[in-house]
């Protein structure tokens, strides 16, 4: 048996077990002593996640992937119909397909402008269901940034294509100028009807004359409206004189007098 230690026997030993109302003072802590930052920071580690992780951007990493696997990059497009990263693919697959078609049109002499125009039609009626979706004012948040990126890709092809025609058709001494048709998107949720260039035949140049070089006009990007037109106004085509009213109303005042 051990012997059992009592209040009499501490007390009888010298110790002083008296109450008092003292308080004990707190431990001093040493302010010099700091944590490294969790990721990245000054105190020369480089931060304690990328000391465990042997000098990787964890958070930079982990962003990066999560915004990997969201389409488009960004939580506002998951379940969209459209997104940029879409935009591009989609493009990029059309591109493919009507290179090929331009290509494929040979440009001899003012006989090649029919062909080249029904190319360009083509073209067109492969993307007016979006134009036209665009033009609706339907498409929000990413599904819009979707869209709108489709139009412009396609509306800067468009452009290319039209360029390079009227420089082919230039070289074999064809002049040409732009005008337009207007499709109407019988197949999408949203119709509506656009303007698409086309070339239309000036002249064949002779001998003598020179073959003009001044740069093509480009067109603008759709803009919302009823009836949009797709690639702007066409400076090449001619005005519609508009009826003289003012010259009615003109001659009833003389005529009341």
């Amino acid at each position: 048996m051990y012997p059992v230690t009592t209040v009499n026997s501490l007390t009888g030993a010298g110790l002083d077990l008296s109450y008092s109302d003292t308080l004990i003072p707190a431990p001093i802590i040493d302010t010099s002593l700091t944590l490294p930052p969790l990721n990245g920071g000054t105190s020369g580690s480089g931060g304690f996640l990328q000391n465990v992780t042997g000098g990787l951007d964890l958070v930079g990493t982990v962003g990066s992937f999560v915004g990997g696997l969201l389409p488009g990059g960004s939580f506002d497009c998951i379940g969209a119909s459209w997104n940029p990263d879409k935009a591009v693919k989609e493009h990029n697959k059309l591109k493919a397909t009507f290179d090929s078609q331009f290509n494929a049109v040979s440009i001899i002499d003012k006989r090649s402008i029919d062909q080249a125009n029904r190319m360009l039609i083509a073209y067109a009626n492969s993307y007016i269901e979006q134009v036209t979706y665009q033009a609706s004012g339907k498409p929000k948040d990413c599904t819009k940034r979707g869209i709108d990126k489709f139009v412009e890709l396609n509306t800067s092809l468009m452009n290319q294509y039209v360029s390079a025609f009227k420089q082919k058709l230039q070289s074999t001494r064809v002049e040409t100028r732009i005008t337009s048709t207007q499709i109407h998107d019988n197949v999408g949720k949203y119709r509506g009807s656009i303007n698409v260039p086309q070339l239309s035949y000036v002249k064949t140049l002779s001998a003598s004359d020179s073959i003009p070089t001044k740069g093509m006009q480009q067109f603008n990007t759709p803009t919302i409206s009823d009836t949009p037109d797709v690639y702007g106004p066409n400076p090449d085509q001619p005005k519609k004189k508009s009826f003289p009213w003012w010259l009615i109303l003109l001659l009833l005042g003389l005529l009341k007098k």
